[in-house]
């Protein structure tokens, strides 16, 4: 029967394991051998292989918060914003109703946080401009909840159901 010392000891060995690069291992990959453990001494408990489970006494590592380098800061995703706003100055009718649909997507995604598979699978009665929400159905973890939008994106996708849709459908 497994022990907490020996507990210790499995993540005391795991914390030296090294990475492809030859680097320590991160928090957040010992945070996931902790979770996977816990996970299998569970199910040694469910089958009473086991009567305890001594990973849930191993603390988890603190793991900092890290943004990915190629995410937008605030300035440069309002200049791409503005860039895309002037769809109309595009030499081909294409090109503007390809610019036009990236334009209004790219509005809807930033102002109500929708990730691209929500915004796919939006139909018009899920959203409400009056009181300026997005009622997203299948969310992910299949979770329901509501996005809000901001006055702005309101009026370009108003703009788009009445006019754009019929265009961009084509």
């Amino acid at each position: 029967n497994l022990n907490i010392k020996y507990a210790n000891l499995y993540m005391l060995e795991k914390s030296r394991v090294k990475n492809k690069k030859g680097k320590q291992i991160s928090n957040g990959t010992l945070c996931n051998y902790i979770k996977t453990a816990r996970r299998v001494y569970n199910y040694f408990i469910e089958i009473n292989y086991v009567s305890s489970n001594p990973f849930l006494n191993i603390k988890y590592p603190k793991v900092g918060i890290y943004i990915t380098r190629n995410v937008l800061t605030e300035s440069q995703m309002c200049r791409l914003l503005e860039r895309l706003s002037f769809f109309d100055y595009e030499k081909t009718y294409r090109q503007k109703v390809v610019l036009y649909f990236v334009h209004v997507l790219s509005e809807l995604l930033f102002s109500s946080g929708l990730r691209i598979n929500e915004a796919c699978n939006l139909v018009e009665k899920d959203i409400d401009l009056k009181h300026r929400l997005i009622f997203v159905k299948h969310g992910k973890g299949n979770i329901s909840r509501t996005a809000f939008l901001t006055s702005y994106s309101c009026e370009i996708i108003e703009f788009y159901i009445k006019y754009g849709k019929s265009i961009t459908d084509k």
